[in-house]
Parts: structure tokens; sequence; C-alpha cells
């Protein structure tokens, strides 16, 4: 006897119609994407907004395929989503830095490493939690933050770093990082 027989106590009858396999593909594909907002919300600055924003979309388009195992089309409704996810995509995308203006030097870059990342990121780290530096990036030299000067970039402008903002970066320190690698992340 199947487990899910036994678990509600009744066969389960599943009707393979028009749609099914359609339906369950969206709903598996549905689950993905909820599983992997988390990467979607660091990129935002309101990761609820996204959620609903995405299951609005995916409401509009599985409506569009049971209408459609129904008889009846209705193309504003995968439209609709679709320009949902659209306007989604242009909202988080992540926003160029201008390269223009006055030339970043490093040791305000520096600086900031200093203040706001090696207390995790060093051969010896001083925040508590850390015996040792996150994958192994250590950011106390100019040669080691050249050769991390990329990540750096990606994961302050993102906000991934520092994690839960646990020593208070600004913003304006992130752009400050973000203009230094965009001007060629010059250490000297």
């Amino acid at each position: 006897m199947p487990l899910l027989t036994r678990m509600i106590g009744a066969p389960l009858h599943v009707d393979i119609g028009p749609g099914t396999v359609a339906n369950a593909v969206f709903i598996g594909l549905f689950v993905d994407g909820l599983l992997a907002i988390d990467a979607v919300d660091s990129l935002s600055d309101s990761p609820l907004a996204v959620r609903i924003v995405l299951m609005l979309a995916g409401v509009l388009i599985r409506q569009f395929f049971v209408l459609r195992h129904r008889g009846q089309v209705r193309w504003g409704l995968p439209v609709s989503g679709v320009a949902l996810l659209t306007a989604l995509a242009i909202a988080i995308a992540p926003k160029m830095t201008a390269t223009g203006g006055e030339k970043v030097a490093f040791s305000a870059v520096q600086g900031v490493i200093k203040e706001r990342c090696v207390a995790c990121h060093a051969a010896a780290p001083t925040q508590a939690g850390f015996a040792q530096p996150p994958k192994g990036v250590m950011l106390e030299t100019s040669d080691q933050v050249a050769a991390n000067a990329a990540k750096i970039a990606e994961t302050v402008g993102n906000k991934y770093m520092p994690i839960g903002n646990l020593t208070q970066m600004t913003d304006g320190e992130r752009a400050l990082v973000a203009t230094w690698y965009a001007q060629g992340a010059a250490t000297r």
C-alpha cells in the first residue's frame, strides 16, 4: 500500500487531464524560484516587495494555463506576468557606478577596508565568532586587496558584506569602493 494512501486513509486519484503536466512543472519551478529568492533579496532594498511581484507574476502566468486548458485564451495574463518580471529585473539590477569625477585614492579605500573588513578578513580576526578569515580571504595588505578587488566591489556593492552590516559600513563608503573599482582598482 502506498505511503500516501496509508496517511490519508483512502486511495489518491489523480486526474491526468490536459494541463496537469504543465501545472506540475510550473509549480515545481515556482517553488524552486521561492527557494532561490534569497539571492535576489540581497540585491533589493525591499525583499518582501520582490517576493510579492514574483508571486503575482507567477499567478498571472499560471492562470493563463488554467484558463487555456478550459478553452479560454487570455493573452493579457502572461503578457502582464512577463511585464512584471521584466520590470522587476530592471528594478533590482545592479546600478552602474560613475567613473568620472575625482580619482579615488587607494588610501581612502584602504581606510574603509581596514575599518570595515579587516576585523574578519585578517590572519587573526578580531571580530567575535571568527577563528579564521571567511573563505580564507585576507585583506590586510594592498596586494591582498588588489587580488580580491572584483569580489570586494561586488559583495560590498550588493550589500552582501559586511555580513549583517556588523561593522556599520555606510552607503557613502560602499560608493567609494565601487567608484575605486570602476576606475581600475589601482593600489599604488
